[in-house]
């Protein structure tokens, strides 16, 4: 086929006119219209560079900032592969494995990039996702600028976008980078779109299915991204002809067909992203949540992210769920107001940016709100980066709609640079809460309910500062609050056997071993405390669990060697411990077991 070629002729009610993006405001007789005339590119560079200017000023601070013990760790800091930095063996590494859960190898990449630039230093991948936030922010700009013909709105929206306290999940938290990533890609394949909708043929589409192929391999919870292509050719490209039913059919069927290598990528990603999530064995001990349960959760998670948007004042690293406490009454009342909002805007024919921004929110949420479930958490400010976009548009165009004079334009000017700087004042107080783990966890605890999260990881740091009282009375807390978790009873475990209460340790441990026996740590745990108690049969039973679930434990294999000395039986706790040698030459811990199972070995 001919790149130049048409994908399929369209018919002539289908077919996007030559500037119909410039006159797709579809604002109603009476009201005052948007201007028409598009930004000169002087204009346009001068509010990107005011855009990026003002998200460095905001989030500059994140210069100082370390890496968070939690995620940070796993995905980057503490990565083995990372930790090698750019080169050819973990450029393949990135694109063949699965990582922490997910396929987005070109994630991976600016990771191992971050690591060749500046090492262990934190501060530097920090500013790099704050640069790649600032891209985000100005393609966002150009893309609506570019798709509406309303440069002014568009900044508005930008703007809104660049600074909204909802960002700074995914700018302060390195482990949020795919949220960055995926991003621009996201905006690159508006604009593409943008171009292709002037014009559709086949070497126009290219260029969209790149980018969407990209944002798939940063982060696949850019799925829906055909959908949204689908709600700009209603507005603002006005690619559909609505006059008729018949029409509208034919329209929507040609619009689809031009879509499907977008739709055919997007269930590959679907697939592969199923497989990436089972690959995940460190996800948090919870049971599955029922689907009903998991339905309602998403319907409530809806009405707080609505209301986070409105006012975003009290906000957390983890949501712990809500439905105990909530009750049916809520759900009924998120279900309700959901239904009056989506037909209200449904019902606004002569606005449809309304329609569209209500169900890009909608539709970009929905690989994220817990339909299928991915950890503990009922909801996350992260999620919100690319859909609240949705909602911007919704609000910058509706208060743009209801303007008619030049006065109330200066005043409604006036209005949103106010509403900017208000935001951008808080975005740069809530960013403070993430300069390290201790702050963010002691905040997420001030502005949630019940965290149990948020009590383990104070726990686990008030232990690993030698506060095992402390940590104790933390992780008491949470397992109170969730005592179903067995990670809960686990830490519990941990700081029990600090303190030497053994026995009441091993009741925990047992407790977690009871909900999760394939968990090769709880088993170990488990075991040491049975040891400490002189249970040697037992303990030597669920050690020689923990090594055979984990047969790269160092740990368990130096406790299983310990144990197998004390029973004795030497020549296997030398074939261990020798295990444990080998897996980490440099464990001293492994080194003095294994030469005193050696002299014991000597002795007569």
């Amino acid at each position: 086929m001919d790149d130049s070629s048409s994908i399929e002729p369209v018919p002539e009610a289908c077919a996007p006119q030559r500037g119909a993006a410039k006159a797709a405001m579809d604002i109603p007789s009476g009201l005052w219209p948007v201007p028409e005339v598009s930004a000169s590119r002087r204009g346009a560079s001068w509010a990107a560079c005011g855009l990026a200017g003002l998200v460095l000023l905001v989030f500059l601070q994140v210069r100082t900032f370390g890496f968070l013990d939690y995620d940070d760790g796993r995905i980057v800091s503490e990565h083995p592969v990372v930790q090698q930095g750019f080169h050819l063996d973990t450029v393949w590494w990135a694109f063949g494995h699965f990582h922490f859960g997910l396929y987005m190898p070109l994630t991976t990449l600016t990771h191992l990039l971050d690591v060749s630039l500046f090492g262990h230093w934190a501060g530097g991948h920090h500013l790099s996702s704050v640069l790649l936030h600032a891209l985000n922010s100005v393609l966002l700009f150009l893309a609506l600028s570019r798709l509406t013909g309303a440069p002014w709105p568009s900044l508005a929206a930008a703007a809104l976008f660049a600074v909204h306290p909802l960002r700074v999940e995914s700018v302060a938290w390195v482990a949020s980078r795919k949220d960055l990533v995926s991003g621009v890609f996201f905006m690159f394949a508006l604009l593409a779109y943008a171009r292709f909708a002037g014009r559709p043929t086949v070497r126009a589409m290219l260029p969209v299915i790149a980018f969407y192929a990209a944002a798939l391999l940063s982060k696949p919870t850019v799925l829906p991204l055909p959908l949204v292509l689908l709600l700009l050719d209603w507005w603002p490209l006005q690619r559909m002809d609505t006059s008729n039913l018949r029409a509208w059919r034919h329209c929507i069927k040609l619009l689809l067909l031009e879509k499907l290598p977008l739709f055919l990528l997007g269930l590959g990603a679907a697939l592969i992203t199923l497989m990436a999530e089972h690959s995940l064995e460190t996800l948090p001990d919870f049971e599955t949540f029922p689907l009903a349960w998991r339905l309602e959760n998403a319907l409530l998670s809806l009405v707080r992210y609505l209301g986070h948007f409105l006012c975003p004042l009290s906000l957390s690293i983890h949501y712990p769920q809500v439905l105990e406490w909530l009750g049916t009454l809520a759900v009924v009342g998120a279900a309700l107001l959901l239904m009056f909002l989506t037909l209200a805007v449904l019902l606004l024919r002569q606005r449809r940016y309304l329609a569209v921004g209500w169900l890009w929110f909608v539709v970009l949420l929905v690989p994220v709100i817990g339909i299928v479930q991915f950890g503990s958490a009922s909801m996350a400010d992260r999620f919100m980066y690319l859909p609240q976009i949705g909602l911007n548009v919704m609000l910058v165009w509706g208060s743009f709609d209801l303007v008619r004079t030049a006065r109330q334009r200066r005043v409604l000017g006036g209005v949103w640079v106010s509403v900017i700087l208000v935001l951008a004042l808080l975005t740069w107080w809530q960013t403070g809460f993430w300069r390290d783990t201790r702050t963010v966890f002691t905040r997420a605890l001030a502005a949630t309910q019940d965290n149990d999260v948020a009590y383990s990881k104070l726990g686990d740091l008030a232990l690993a500062a030698g506060r095992a009282e402390e940590a104790l009375g933390l992780f008491q807390r949470a397992a109170e609050i969730r005592p179903e978790n067995p990670e809960a009873h686990y830490n519990l475990g941990c700081a029990l056997l600090d303190l030497g209460r053994d026995a009441t340790a091993a009741a925990a441990f047992a407790r977690a071993v009871e909900s999760r026996p394939d968990n090769a740590g709880y088993q170990m745990n488990l075991g040491v405390a049975q040891l400490k108690l002189g249970q040697t049969d037992a303990a030597l039973a669920r050690l020689a669990e923990a090594v055979r679930l984990a047969p790269d434990h160092v740990n368990a294999r130096i406790n299983y060697g310990v144990a197998l000395l004390r029973a004795g039986r030497i020549p296997e706790s030398i074939q261990h411990l020798e295990e444990a040698v080998r897996l980490e030459p440099g464990n001293a811990t492994a080194g003095a077991n294994l030469a005193l199972a050696l002299q014991h070995q000597r002795q007569p």
